[in-house]
């Protein structure tokens, strides 16, 4: 599997975009609405009840039988969607830069390097939900494809919003951490030494 162009991807998958949304929006509102969100005692919670109901909504849909070219599939360590049998699409939480709350499994990086290919040539993708700052509503929904620990592109499904990270940043993020270094280790001085002369003057 190789990268591919958000452009190609917009193409191809935004039939499907009122869908995903609204799948998205569903198990969100069942977590607002339901008896666990006052009790909440850690984030994991509200991510792994989203998550499960985001599927339930998904799976309620298709079988209806209103939604071609889009299927459930589940492959080991990973549960999506395929569409078109080209495009895998995993759902996760993410944060403001589009970067998925993924254990960094061997799995998980596997399934992020697109050099990689695990299901048979199929582009791997995340449909991703990012909270506002207080947490309490979404801010976006997005379709990102990554590049290692990097974004290669985001659409934001729910606008005019499409993003594209330039892939220009590792060697950037590699300055950063040279001039840090730079900062925090400083090369030691080395003292000239004092040699005492037969007459007592320094040289």
């Amino acid at each position: 599997m190789s990268l591919i162009s958000k452009e190609e991807a917009l193409l191809e998958l935004e039939p499907y975009f009122p869908l995903l949304r609204k799948a998205v929006h569903a198990a969100w509102n069942s977590w607002v609405t339901g008896p666990i969100a006052p009790r909440m005692q850690h984030k994991r919670v509200r991510a792994n009840l989203v998550w499960n109901d985001y599927f339930f909504e998904m799976i309620k849909e298709l079988s209806t039988g209103e939604h071609k070219g889009i299927r459930f599939a589940k492959i080991p360590y990973n549960q999506g969607f395929a569409v078109n049998d080209r495009f895998f699409i995993k759902f996760n939480k993410a944060d403001s830069n589009f970067l998925s709350s993924n254990l960094q499994t061997q799995s998980a990086m596997k399934y992020h390097d697109p050099e990689i290919d695990m299901f048979g040539g199929e582009v791997r993708l995340e449909l991703l939900y990012v909270l506002d700052d207080d947490g309490i509503n979404i801010d976006k929904i997005a379709i990102v494809q990554r590049k290692d620990k990097f974004v290669a592109w985001a659409i934001d499904i729910e606008g005019d919003n499409v993003a594209e990270i330039p892939q220009t940043l590792e060697p950037s993020i590699t300055e950063t951490a040279k001039t840090v270094a730079k900062k925090v280790i400083k090369p030691r001085k080395h003292a000239k030494e004092n040699v005492v002369n037969k007459d007592g003057t320094n040289s």
